[in-house]
């Protein structure tokens, strides 16, 4: 069975739509065609996001408190840096309303990120939905 090349999408009442392809240039360039200013957040949350599944995920699966999560903790320090590190867990812990508004400018483009939270039953205003946003809205396009 093959992947989806249109992963998923939401459309909008006036007819409008935002689309995320298997293709992130593709993707990009649908963002970029709705709003600049959007596709500046979409690719720094992307940047993120790429940094938190190799900087922080791994920890979701280790005892905690352990000297494995504490050794991932300061391996991801070294590598990124204490202010992307912190940033990251700043981002994980926000609702997704919070993801939203620091990335995004248009309703449509923190709709479609809050539909992720929303899913996982987080709702918009809850602490940590962000992290499935985040997780969700870019493993499905690379996937």
């Amino acid at each position: 069975m093959s992947a989806a090349k249109k992963p998923y999408c939401n459309v909008y009442p006036d007819g409008r739509s935002i689309r995320v392809y298997r293709d992130a240039e593709k993707t990009l360039a649908g963002i970029r065609e709705h709003h600049a200013g959007d596709a500046e957040g979409w690719q720094t949350l992307r940047a993120h996001y790429h940094n938190f599944t190799e900087a922080l995920l791994p920890i979701y699966s280790m005892p905690l408190p352990s000297f494995a999560a504490a050794r991932q903790l300061w391996g991801a320090i070294q590598k990124h840096g204490t202010r992307e590190v912190l940033d990251l867990g700043r981002l994980i812990l926000s609702s997704t309303r919070e993801l939203g508004n620091l990335y995004f400018e248009t309703p449509e483009m923190k709709a479609l990120f809050a539909t992720w939270g929303m899913h996982l039953d987080y709702g918009p205003d809850v602490s940590a939905g962000a992290m499935f946003s985040l997780l969700e809205t870019f493993t499905d396009m690379e996937a």
